[in-house]
């Protein structure tokens, strides 16, 4: 069984609008993916998935539908993490790819942006309605190497922090 095969139905059963992404690629497999920031699949949807896209990797659509909001930090510098660590509330979810790492927050309307270095590089992303996040154990296009985090975040979706207001 592949990733996407084995783990969606886990956010399924919790009402959380898990994608399936290419098999090795970070991109939706899907076309208009972005509605489900707003909506679960049917069940349909959901057994053509498993059917035809089982073995890609899964993805979970920012926004209402999961209730998650995501900061993706880019830098591999241990001074930019820990600023950021310092600013954000304690996220229960972490998750490591090639560089940086991507915390869990509750969403609550937060709006996409990015911020980059004076280089023009991206320092972070706030992933919010219209994008979406890899999940572990998605192997990452670059390495090869699954994506790894701290914990399951179905495991701990229901208890994740708001991010500051302003």
């Amino acid at each position: 069984m592949g990733i996407f095969a084995s783990e969606a139905p886990k956010y399924w059963a919790l009402g959380k609008p898990a994608i399936p992404l290419r098999v090795g690629f970070k991109r939706p497999w899907i076309d208009a993916w972005q509605v489900f920031a707003d909506r679960m699949p049917t069940e349909r949807e959901q057994r053509e998935w498993l059917s035809q896209k089982g073995d890609g990797n899964i993805g979970l659509p920012m926004g209402s539908a999961s209730g998650v909001v995501a900061i993706d930090v880019d830098s591999e510098d241990p001074r930019v993490l820990r600023i950021i660590e310092q600013l954000l509330p304690v996220s229960p979810w972490k998750r490591v790819g090639r560089k940086g790492a991507v915390y869990a927050f509750r969403f609550e309307g937060e709006r996409t942006f990015r911020v980059k270095d004076a280089n023009g590089e991206m320092l972070l992303e706030c992933l919010s309605k219209g994008t979406q996040i890899v999940l572990p154990p998605s192997i990452h296009p670059d390495t090869g190497k699954a994506y790894s985090s701290n914990c399951d975040l179905i495991d701990v979706i229901g208890a994740l922090p708001a991010l500051p207001k302003g």
